[in-house]
């Protein structure tokens, strides 16, 4: 027999003991990735939402804008049609 070439069971066995925690941690690690990369997945779900609402919201608000900026100059220039026209001197052409 060669000398180093067989070794103890209970070497063998204490060399097996760093196994265990190492494969936990790469079993851990692994799905620490996948927790991660559906993180970054249900973000980017939730940001193309916002995205879409504030598309909403900023159309609503422009509307009002424009709405409220234009209703008082059509309401006047209606009032001015209403009336009649008066002219109060004769114009010669």
């Amino acid at each position: 027999m060669v000398p180093g070439l067989f070794l103890p069971r209970w070497a063998i066995a204490l060399s097996l003991v760093p196994v265990l925690p190492a494969s936990l941690l790469y079993w851990d690690n692994s799905s620490k990735a996948r927790e991660i990369a559906q993180g970054r997945r249900d973000l980017a779900v939730a940001l193309r939402y916002l995205e879409k609402v504030n598309r909403e919201a900023n159309a609503q608000v422009m509307a009002a804008i424009e709405n409220g900026l234009a209703r008082p100059v059509i309401n006047q220039t209606v009032q001015v049609l209403q009336r009649p026209l008066e002219i109060k001197q004769e114009y010669e052409l």
